[in-house]
């Protein structure tokens, strides 16, 4: 009897122990499915970064790859101010290129309030010669009153009450003499100054090599 009570007391142990085997290894399984299901995640979020790090690396080289085609456009549209551009840096891939011509963007815009006051200038001087020559030419008598040193130019506002009377003339002028022959020749002169500055550099240039190489011996 007492050999039957303790076979029975063995066999519920061993149940026991076969229990917790099995909730030992529910346990393990439900860990590796979650380490499973992080593993995943975690190759979705490389594969997806790595995605969009190709992405990137592609607009870089987009931009780096136009930099040349936005400097030929963009030294054109300054030449008719009368401006030439810096030239552009080495060429370097990835986001060292990119930094590159945003730095170099940075520095021509930094010079482009003097080119457009310059053009400004231009403008204003064919303008007004271009008026007063014409007005000399129909025969105005008073016109050289203007070079008097005791006259005194009104200031725009000063002119408000007399603007409205010439809009018609303004329009005029405009139209025949600006639009026809005006802004080409303020073009003209734009690229003439932009000639004359490259010369003074291809001088200045020149005049350089020839002092570093003066007392060089032959």
């Amino acid at each position: 009897m007492k050999d039957h009570e303790d076979n029975e007391k063995v066999i519920e142990n061993l149940q026991g122990l076969v229990e917790e085997e099995k909730k030992e290894v529910s346990e393990l399984r439900n860990q590796v499915k979650g380490l499973e299901l992080a593993a995943k995640t975690k190759d979705e979020i490389l594969a997806k970064v790595d995605d969009e790090t190709t992405k990137v690396q592609t607009v870089f080289k987009e931009i780096v790859t136009k930099s040349e085609e936005i400097y030929q456009s963009y030294k054109k549209a300054l030449a008719t101010f009368g401006g030439d551009p810096l030239p552009l840096p080495p060429p370097a891939e990835g986001p060292k290129g990119v930094l590159r011509m945003f730095s170099w963007l940075l520095s021509e815009f930094e010079g482009l309030q003097e080119i457009a006051e310059i053009a400004e200038d231009n403008a204003a001087a064919v303008a007004s010669e271009g008026l007063m020559a014409i007005m000399r030419r129909a025969g105005c008598a008073d016109l050289d009153r203007l070079a008097d040193r005791g006259f005194n130019f009104p200031s725009h506002e000063e002119l408000s009450s007399v603007l409205e009377s010439v809009q018609g003339l303004k329009k005029a002028f405009f139209r025949s003499f600006w639009l026809i022959s005006g802004r080409e020749t303020v073009q003209a002169i734009a690229v003439a100054q932009l000639e004359a500055v490259s010369v003074l550099d291809l001088e200045a240039f020149v005049f350089c090599v020839r002092e570093c190489f003066a007392n060089v011996p032959l």
